[in-house]
């Protein structure tokens, strides 16, 4: 089976739900806006710094007016900008999947760009409010003034970001790209697949197990945690599920083979491994895979017949499968862990069962379809070549039930034979 480099290590699960509280709008424009009230206040501690008659030579008191124009200035743009993130995102939620809307909102460069413009507005605030109390000296006035034209700087740095954003945002192409990307990234940097499978455990009954305290998804696992533990107390873990997997109370998380663990170290194991609500993209490219069929399912819709979507779909995740199986390598595998095998079929399935199904009345979809899954048959890997001439054979079925003229039923079959033969 194909494994993933490990590009960087995994998260504990409290880093973990940090990084993902870190990631919410919100959070980012409520740092910033702190950091804009830090600067506006912080300028008059630098006073001392600035020679007596420096502010009279510099004409400091333009500050006022400067920040009196970006206070009016970036609530305007702020306002606008989200305006305009909240109708790309209702858009894309109705006509795409809200699934994958929610990576509009996660993206960083948007973050920053609306946190920026409020930050700013807030900075322009406070400092209006300090220089009117008279919060500042002459000297004061001097730093606020060159911490204002960062400010400025700043600003004008994200207008551009966000005017070339503009120009993308909403649009499926880019969304259907976001997806790819952030599946790409956990297949390349998934640490779950830098554990060895676990074919060949031992049939009998583990040790110790540890099971679920209540219904969710699994969403991240510390790999590099349970390594250390098993090193620790020389013992063998098994890990039974892996992300994306909904568990229940009482389902089995992880089994010990080797001692029994007290209570504490059982707390332990359970820190590694969150369990949450929702599923995530961070080490679930099976979801990813998934949002990317929705994608297409809802552009083969009755409703849409936007064929052009389901074949971007087909195209890019044949290119990420593809990719990923030649440029996987052996990793450094924990020897004390293992994890269950990812299912090849099921990766495939998730991203184009929804384009052999909705998408069989069109012949040339699914002979455009039949061709990626060519490309994936002739790779390297047995594991995956086999899963896409099951699905060739699958979208075939398909085909023969869903077109009435005989002739374009025959060339989809064409089209399959080199798949099903197994043609180099």
């Amino acid at each position: 089976m194909p494994r993933s480099v490990c590009g960087r290590p995994s998260l504990p699960s409290w880093l973990f739900q940090l990084s993902r509280a870190l990631n919410r709008l919100w959070v980012t424009v409520g740092l910033y806006s702190a950091l804009g009230i830090a600067a506006a206040l912080a300028s008059a501690q630098f006073g001392h710094l600035v020679p007596s008659d420096f502010s009279l030579k510099l004409g400091s008191d333009s500050v006022d007016d400067i920040l009196s124009i970006l206070a009016s200035s970036m609530l305007a743009v702020a306002t606008f900008s989200l305006a305009t993130l909240v109708t790309a995102y209702t858009s894309l939620v109705g006509s795409v999947s809200p699934r994958a809307a929610e990576l509009l909102v996660s993206d960083g460069g948007v973050r920053r760009s609306l946190a920026t413009f409020v930050g700013a507005f807030v900075y322009s605030i406070v400092g209006i409010i300090a220089v009117h109390t008279g919060y500042y000296g002459a000297e004061g006035r001097v730093i606020l003034f060159f911490v204002t034209l960062a400010v400025l700087t700043l600003v004008v740095l994200a207008m551009l970001r966000w005017i070339g954003q503009l120009s993308q945002l909403g649009q499926i192409g880019d969304l259907v790209g976001r997806v790819v990307a952030v599946t790409e990234k956990a297949l390349r940097a998934r640490p779950i697949l830098c554990a060895r499978a676990s074919e060949g455990r031992p049939a009998g009954e583990p040790d110790c197990t540890l099971t679920a305290d209540e219904v969710g998804y699994v969403q991240n696992v510390d790999l590099d945690g349970l390594a250390a533990f098993a090193e620790r107390r020389s013992v063998r873990v098994h890990l039974e599920v892996l992300p994306g997997e909904l568990v229940h109370a009482g389902a089995r998380l992880v089994s010990v083979e080797g001692a029994r663990l007290t209570d504490e170290e059982t707390e332990e194991l359970r820190g590694k491994i969150a369990v949450g609500a929702r599923r995530t993209f961070e080490q679930d490219p099976r979801y990813g895979l998934t949002v990317l069929g929705e994608i297409a399912a809802r552009a083969l819709s009755p409703g849409v017949n936007e064929f052009g979507v389901a074949r971007e779909v087909t195209a890019r995740t044949v290119r990420l499968l593809a990719e990923w199986t030649r440029e996987a390598e052996e990793p450094d595998t924990p020897p004390d862990v293992t994890v269950p095998p990812l299912g090849i079929d099921a990766l495939l399935e998730e991203a184009l069962g929804p384009v052999a199904r909705y998408g069989a009345s069109n012949p040339s979809l699914q002979c455009e379809l039949q061709r990626a899954l060519l490309a994936l048959a002739r790779t390297d890997d047995a594991r995956m070549a086999a899963a896409a001439r099951r699905l060739s054979r699958a979208a075939l079925g398909h085909a023969r039930a869903a077109l009435k003229r005989r002739g374009d039923f025959l060339e989809v079959r064409r089209a399959s034979a080199p798949v099903l033969r197994g043609d180099a």
